[in-house]
């Protein structure tokens, strides 16, 4: 079988979920099925991250010129495809072209499916962010009425994709996502000190993603008994350059740190040596940073909202975000009690590990083969 496979995402030097996801399918399906010859389709934005492909995978690289030539290349695609006479086609980051081939879509989550009113209040009102909504919103809408199967990354978003998409249920399947196989625990303490040294880190530490509510982290950390407080700090990393204005209002403050685009070997670090990952997102597909966490047997505190508890399981305490209250007594909670972080370490370490970007690929074929011989309830 001839597989088309959008992997633009990892010649765009981007971050994110959407590029890992692209990255660790793009390793890993040839790799699982030597029997199918790949088709990849890159453009020239920026270097291609993989290198020593596979002898099944054939590399098309598109022109890129500007912005522009992003719009222009999700439908030229298409035709590349089509010369290529790929038997089905696979677009990983949430909508697809027409193309005389079954199409199968990845949509993560549901939210370029919200109304354009709550993408208002959640993302802000540039011109640029409403643009770009209303074309993410209308491509991945499009997309839906054409594709012979979705994948979603957990089963909250498949049901929340068929709700919200008039999308049949049964021809939508859900495949955990995993994280980066650099995520492990540190036994070296001297690595974790030096860590610590780097970044004026002292006492226990609350590590936030802060790009992920992080009002509501600091909103908690406020509320922790003084006693609590004097011998804890909180730490937000990011993929960001710049804070998000909750954070950026507080850095003047000893307790509270920042730190921008930490490379992956230094995000492992910092997650091994951090007390607790809190995660109080509002809105997660998957959330490929509890994984992260988890395999590195950090102990967690997550929101309880949309696939956030799917993910976790029991490896750690999981509250309401209306309830700042449950925020802030999940925090004190994790922070005080020794023996509770060693139990929620181990059931996180355990947890992680059933995680595995393999099994993702395996479950993904299985999708395809199944697509291409007519059904439409593959798995």
């Amino acid at each position: 079988m001839k597989i088309g496979f959008d992997v633009r995402y990892i010649s765009h030097g981007l971050t994110g979920g959407v590029r890992t996801y692209v990255y660790h399918l793009a390793r890993e399906l040839p790799r699982c099925a030597p029997h199918h010859q790949f088709f990849f389709y890159a453009d020239a934005k920026s270097p291609f991250e993989l290198t020593d492909l596979p002898a099944n995978v054939t590399l098309r690289v598109m022109p890129w010129g500007g912005t522009l030539s992003s719009i222009r290349n999700d439908r030229a695609i298409g035709r590349w495809m089509e010369r290529d006479r790929v038997d089905l086609a696979h677009f990983p980051g949430n909508y697809g072209p027409t193309l005389n081939a079954p199409l199968i879509v990845t949509v993560h989550d549901a939210l370029n499916l919200f109304p354009m009113t709550q993408h208002l209040r959640g993302f802000g009102r540039r011109p640029r962010q409403v643009g770009m909504m209303l074309y993410l919103g209308h491509m991945t809408r499009s997309s839906l009425k054409r594709a012979a199967h979705v994948l979603t990354v957990s089963e909250h978003a498949r049901r929340d994709i068929a709700t919200r998409g008039s999308y049949p249920l049964e021809r939508i399947t859900a495949i955990h996502q995993a994280g980066s196989v650099h995520f492990a625990p540190i036994a070296d303490c001297d690595v974790l000190q030096a860590t610590r040294t780097k970044y004026d880190l002292s006492g226990r530490v609350v590590l936030g993603d802060g790009i992920k509510n992080p009002a509501a982290l600091i909103d908690a950390f406020d509320r922790l008994p003084a006693a609590v407080r004097a011998d804890t700090q909180l730490v937000f990393f990011s993929r960001e350059a710049v804070p998000r204005p909750p954070v950026a209002a507080v850095l003047n403050r000893s307790d509270i740190r920042f730190i921008p685009q930490p490379p992956t070997e230094e995000l492992v670090k910092l997650m091994n040596m951090s007390t607790v990952f809190a995660f109080p997102s509002w809105y997660e597909g998957f959330g490929i940073p509890l994984v992260e966490a988890m395999q590195c047997g950090t102990p967690i505190i997550a929101s309880s909202r949309a696939s956030i508890p799917e993910v976790v399981g029991d490896a750690g305490l999981i509250f309401d975000l209306e309830q700042p209250a449950d925020v802030t007594m999940c925090l004190q909670k994790i922070l005080a009690d020794d023996e509770l972080r060693s139990s929620l370490a181990k059931r996180a370490r355990a947890r992680g590990l059933e995680f595995t970007w393999r099994r993702t690929a395996e479950r993904t074929l299985q999708v395809y083969e199944a697509v291409a011989a007519g059904a439409h309830s593959p798995v």
